[in-house]
């Protein structure tokens, strides 16, 4: 029968895992208890002439939401509040839950922030903002001696 031989090192790593996990499991079950924010979903399209971002913010109230757009960047940021207070027979329930979120994109050349619209209705952030697409033209680059 061959010796058994032991790795110290497999072993750490195999200890490791297993706290991360108990770590995850703990913390996720508090993250869903206390919710610290939130990532609403986003679309980037480019149409014909203009770059088009909607997000999904259900629940977030107009006067909620902040668009801004700086060193070639957009940010859009918010806060949604909800409430839910129910009454039957027997009992009273009131539930509020809160979360911030922020997006921020990276701005392509050729994005135009001066011209930038932001519209909101149905729960759906609708920035639209004009676009020209600044391909560079292939160049030819001649090759002369040192001599």
């Amino acid at each position: 029968m061959a010796p058994y031989r032991r790795d110290p090192v497999a072993e750490i790593a195999r200890v490791r895992l297993e706290l991360d996990q108990a770590f995850d499991r703990v913390f996720s079950r508090a993250r869903g208890a206390f919710p610290m924010g939130w990532t609403p979903a986003a679309d980037v399209a480019r149409e014909v002439d203009s770059l088009v971002v909607s997000i999904d913010l259900p629940g977030v109230d107009k006067d909620d939401l902040k668009v801004e757009v700086a060193d070639d960047r957009l940010t859009i940021s918010g806060c949604r509040r909800k409430e839910r207070e129910e009454t039957r027979r027997g009992y009273y329930t009131r539930e509020r839950s809160f979360g911030s979120f922020t997006r921020t994109f990276s701005l392509p050349r050729g994005a135009d922030a001066d011209q930038i619209g932001a519209e909101f209705a149905d729960g759906v952030l609708r920035i639209t903002m004009p676009y020209q697409s600044e391909e560079p033209s292939p160049r030819v680059v001649e090759v002369t001696s040192a001599t």
